[in-house]
């Protein structure tokens, strides 16, 4: 597994719905390296220090890796510059493109990547 070397820029078309109106935008991600794989790793649990338990932070984590490793977007009406358009992108759009670029590096099974994506 692991990404192609020869691919800069791995494209996921996601059909959204608009004002009942069904609509393809496409998110491009370059693939991560691998310290934004392990800051990605270490910011999916976070230590609650009042219960004393690490708690589950999967998108939290998966939005940070997204706004790190997303090249643009297309299909969106949204004005203004990429990184200003990217707070815009919602949390729902952005963890199934993660789900699946962290898939084809082999991070997550391909089984798991469609489980996260219907939660």
């Amino acid at each position: 597994m692991g990404f192609n070397l020869n691919v800069e820029e791995y494209k996921f078309p996601l059909d959204i719905f608009q004002n009942d109106k069904k609509i393809r935008v496409v998110h491009l991600l370059r693939a991560p390296n691998d310290d934004e794989i392990n800051e990605y790793m270490e910011r999916m649990s976070e230590f609650d220090t009042e219960n004393n338990v690490y708690k589950p932070t999967r998108n939290k984590a998966a939005v940070w890796l997204w706004n790190q490793i997303a090249v643009s977007v297309e299909g969106y009406d949204f004005n203004g510059d990429f990184e200003g358009m990217k707070k815009k992108i919602p949390l729902t759009h952005k963890v199934p493109c993660i789900n699946e670029i962290l898939s084809i590096a082999g991070i997550v099974s391909e089984k798991e990547s469609e489980e996260l994506a219907k939660k």
